[in-house]
């Protein structure tokens, strides 16, 4: 049985996983955190609108 398949898709985009991904950190919850960067993985190059990265 192979692992998850990841789809690799280069973008720019802020989206709606990334806004909770950074509200998780921002709140402190490391378990939606990694609940998070489990279905999507982040990109350190994506900025919101006041330049902060997920």
């Amino acid at each position: 049985m192979e692992g998850p398949c990841i789809e690799s898709i280069e973008t720019n985009e802020w989206n709606k996983n990334d806004d909770r991904l950074l509200q998780a950190v921002e709140n402190g919850n490391p378990e939606k955190v990694a609940s998070l960067l489990g279905k999507k993985g982040a990109s350190a190059t994506k900025q919101d609108s006041e330049g902060k990265t997920a």
